[in-house]
């Protein structure tokens, strides 16, 4: 599975090479890197995606929470980010419950 992880890294990493500030691009390189256990890595990714009313930033903001509060225990900033998640998409599902 690592593997398969590795190979999209490296195609977003190609994507990235020719457009540094795809959405798409950004948001799977921060996936893979969540996926592999690069968890700064990931967050540099998540947060490279600008604010912008659209379900990847808000999914964006929600990964970078998710890492904030799982992985690296800083609550402050998960708060943070979720809140922006919920302020990009006032319906996201996923930041409601992270914040529950």
């Amino acid at each position: 599975m690592r593997g398969e992880f590795g190979r999209a890294a490296g195609f977003a990493h190609q994507i990235l090479a020719r457009e540094p500030d795809l959405t798409q691009a950004l948001h799977l390189a921060g996936r893979c890197s969540l996926e592999t256990g690069d968890h700064e890595q990931a967050l540099e990714y998540f947060n490279r995606i600008p604010d912008e009313k659209s379900l990847g930033a808000s999914q964006a903001r929600c990964f970078s929470g998710h890492v904030q509060v799982n992985s690296l225990r800083r609550l402050n900033e998960a708060e943070t980010q979720l809140r922006r998640a919920l302020w990009l998409d006032p319906t996201s599902k996923l930041a409601t419950d992270q914040l529950a």
